[in-house]
């Protein structure tokens, strides 16, 4: 993921460098699914761009199942 998002290899990407690389547009939307499906179990697919440091865009994809009673 650091290596996608533009980041040093030497550096474990954190919650904010992802958060900082997701387009403005694309923000809302990006972080809602986990949190949404954490909570209710089900499962989520995501869509969203990722604006390098160059300024290039990528698009991502991610799915993934919630899982309930996990803190």
């Amino acid at each position: 993921m650091g290596e996608m998002l533009g980041l040093p290899a030497d550096r474990a990407p954190r919650w904010e460098d992802w958060r900082s690389r997701v387009h403005p547009e694309d923000r809302a939307n990006a972080t809602r699914p986990p949190r949404e499906h954490t909570a209710t179990g089900f499962r989520y697919r995501s869509e969203y761009r990722i604006v390098r440091p160059d300024g290039s865009v990528a698009w991502l994809s991610e799915q993934g199942t919630g899982l309930r009673g996990i803190d």
